[in-house]
């Protein structure tokens, strides 16, 4: 388990991972041993999200549980890791749905290469075992969302798609020409439960975007870039989305789009660390409530342009 400390200047709060590995084989046998370990956990994110005890962790921090399951009878220890239901609630206490907002949690679920109809992480031609979902990542979606996610599976990629990925076909096979396939790697992208501030799509070229205070009328909003090179001059811009503007066409840095048409770009000098900031003050006009504003960072020329993902404000009473 672990407490991954996300930077403040991107996020208002902490990743707990906890990575399991439950126990292997044995059909039913091992099904109370599995069992016994889903309790375990759900008890352990009880006293997580509550004062005192061992642990307790702020109001809303996301929560993943990730790892080889070895589902190969009941299912019933997922379902208690997604619902809470503790079976020996002796020992483990009383059923705890696991997300903050007293639901449950997600079970991922992803696809091979994220293109595929194939779920499964195990394989092996040579067993008289079929393939099977053995790995699983869930996670409380009151906090968290999910964007992208796949199921790696380098034998199922083009060689073009190897090549750009810096990839072998037999990367994630134990032994590919005998289909033994042995823990296929599930990566995940997830990003933070929009809010009224919400990053609305990605970074190019390593220039980071993050913002402080909130989008309610006459109050100031602190946005600050990261990534830039030392002493460089970052410009803000901010105003309406404008996907098809006259600058999107990124020269030189394909993806660098510039996306906000901007009235009144702001010029700033990054410092030594390469950060810079600019505050905004949310105009004390009741009738902006519900409308949005976009913003973006921008450093580079034409030729050599790295902008920031834009960020999308809503502005509040």
């Amino acid at each position: 388990m672990a407490l991954v400390d996300l930077p403040d200047a991107l996020f208002d709060g902490d990743l707990y991972v906890i990575n399991t590995h439950f126990k292997c084989c044995g059909d039913e046998g091992n099904d109370p041993l599995r069992q016994q370990q889903a309790d375990s956990i759900v008890s352990w994110m009880r006293d997580a999200r509550s004062p005192g005890g061992a642990l307790t962790l702020p109001v809303d921090t996301g929560i993943v549980v990730v790892g080889d399951l070895n589902m190969i009878a009941s299912f019933q220890p997922v379902a208690t890791l997604l619902n809470g239901d503790v079976l020996d609630e002796l020992q483990y206490g009383p059923d705890a749905p696991p997300d903050w907002d007293g639901g449950g949690n997600v079970d991922l679920q992803a696809r091979h290469n994220g293109r595929e109809t194939f779920d499964y992480t195990w394989r092996n031609d040579a067993s008289p075992f079929a393939p099977g979902r053995l790995d699983y990542v869930t996670y409380s979606d009151s906090v968290l969302r999910r964007a992208n996610a796949f199921v790696l599976n380098t034998m199922l990629m083009a060689p073009d798609e190897l090549a750009a990925a810096g990839l072998q076909a037999g990367d994630v096979a134990r032994n590919g020409s005998q289909g033994d396939y042995d823990h296929l790697p599930i990566v995940v992208d997830f990003r933070a439960t929009e809010g009224p501030i919400h990053a609305r799509s990605g970074a190019c070229g390593g220039l980071y975007s993050g913002w402080s205070g909130d989008a309610s009328i006459g109050s100031t909003i602190t946005f600050t870039a990261h990534g830039a090179r030392p002493f460089e001059q970052v410009t803000f811009l901010s105003g309406a989305l404008a996907e098809l503007h006259s600058e999107s066409l990124g020269l030189g840095t394909p993806g660098c789009a510039i996306s906000v048409a901007s009235a009144r770009p702001v010029s700033v000098l990054a410092d030594a660390s390469g950060s810079c900031s600019h505050s905004f003050r949310v105009p004390s006009d009741v009738q902006l409530v519900g409308t949005n504003l976009f913003v973006q960072w921008s450093a580079g020329g034409l030729s050599n342009r790295r902008t920031s993902g834009v960020v999308e404000v809503t502005y509040q009473p």
